[in-house]
């Protein structure tokens, strides 16, 4: 709503120089405050802006005022290139902001998996690696609970995620892009040595998507507990 709103008060702002400025000029300022809005890399936010600066500029700007008919072919252009460039302006804006958070996420990633990499080498038990793993899962994937499990009989078919991200339900493939992870948990298997040692058991908070770039690091993870517990002692 705020991001709406946002055009509507640089039109009403700029009326004092509705006779000064061009109607060109008026247009370019309003695509800046669409480019404000859409820094939030709200996509929708964005477009809503882009709607609301070409109705406050038609409304304000063009002849006759306060009334949504155009006498002007000029105008009538400047008020479509003001909707098409904002609507276009908003959407590289918004994932250039989404794909600056992603990187952030990234380079997030990364340091866990350096943290833990150095604690398996450091430590000279596997229960601080363990627990330091199943703390970065739920941080990452922003999950309610997280648990590692060595023993474990579950008559169930559990969907569980693959080596490469993907999360599988028997055979089915299961779009976390979408849906999220499955509301009732997934299991990330924990390898060493060329054996399956356990499993982590994954709750998720709510139906969040989750990108595999995400589950692919949870592997890597993962893989680190199982290195510790395949070189260490049990976990207690």
């Amino acid at each position: 709503m705020a991001g709406a709103l946002t055009p509507v008060a640089v039109s009403v702002a700029l009326l004092p120089l509705r006779h000064r400025l061009d109607n060109a000029n008026i247009a370019l300022l309003l695509v800046v405050s669409i480019v404000a809005v859409a820094i939030s890399g709200r996509r929708a936010a964005a477009a809503a802006a882009a709607l609301s600066a070409a109705a406050s500029f038609d409304l304000f700007y063009t002849h006759p005022f306060v009334s949504l008919r155009i006498s002007s072919s000029n105008d009538l252009e400047t008020e479509l290139s003001l909707l098409l460039v904002g609507l276009a302006v908003g959407e590289l804006a918004a994932r250039g902001r989404r794909y600056q958070t992603r990187a952030v996420q990234r380079t997030e990633e990364l340091q866990r998996m350096h943290d833990i990499a150095g604690q398996v080498v450091l430590d000279d038990t596997a229960d601080f690696v363990v627990m330091n793993v199943a703390m970065q899962l739920s941080q990452q994937l922003e999950l309610a609970d997280c648990r590692l499990e060595l023993e474990y009989r579950d008559e169930r078919v559990v969907p569980h995620v693959d080596r490469s991200g993907e999360v599988w339900w028997g055979a089915n493939h299961w779009d976390t892009r979408r849906w999220g992870l499955p509301p009732w948990g997934v299991e990330l298997p924990v390898w060493g040595h060329g054996r399956q040692l356990g499993r982590f058991y994954l709750m998720p908070q709510d139906a969040r998507p989750v990108d595999t770039e995400s589950l692919v690091s949870a592997v890597a993870l993962a893989d680190q507990a199982g290195a510790a517990l395949a070189a260490g002692t049990s976990v207690t």
